[in-house]
């Protein structure tokens, strides 16, 4: 640790929205390390914690950069600022693992793999009987009708 900077201040940022998972804290190395800032950033049950020490005019600027340029995945619903006493930090900017401390849930966008039109015929409706089949359900009959995709046209196993 270093002797507090001359003028500096640190300030205790909390981020929530959809900031997680859409590269939400490289973003914030970035824009850190550009402006010449340190502390660290980290995310939470609730969001992304960022704590940043520097010059006023710096630490200033990446507030408010974090609300109006978000990564663009990102959606930023809320900014919260706090005061906090400089502490002299190393001259580097670290992105910390993930805060499992209990708190509101976070709002993580929703992932599911991509889908073919084909994909999934595994529990499809059977025509007309309103029950579900399964390509081991079927295998055994005698003549299975074909299926075909709605989308292409083609045949399904």
């Amino acid at each position: 640790m270093t002797a507090p900077v001359t003028g500096a201040v640190r300030r205790r940022v909390t981020v929530s929205g959809t900031v997680q998972g859409v590269g939400f804290r490289p973003y914030v190395h970035r824009l850190a390390t550009d402006l010449g800032l340190c502390g660290f950033v980290s995310n939470t049950a609730s969001g992304v914690l960022i704590e940043v020490e520097g010059p006023p005019d710096g630490v200033t600027d990446f507030c408010d950069r974090l609300a109006t340029e978000p990564p663009p995945l990102a959606a930023v619903t809320g900014v919260g600022v706090e005061d906090l006493p400089v502490v002299g930090a190393d001259d580097t900017f670290s992105i910390r693992s993930t805060d499992r401390s209990p708190a509101a849930p976070s709002s993580r966008p929703t992932r599911r793999p991509a889908r073919t039109a084909c994909a999934s015929s595994a529990t499809r409706p059977t025509a007309g009987t309103g029950t579900r089949s399964s390509p081991a359900r079927t295998a055994g009959r005698a003549s299975p009708s074909p299926r075909v995709c709605r989308t292409t046209g083609r045949s399904r196993p």
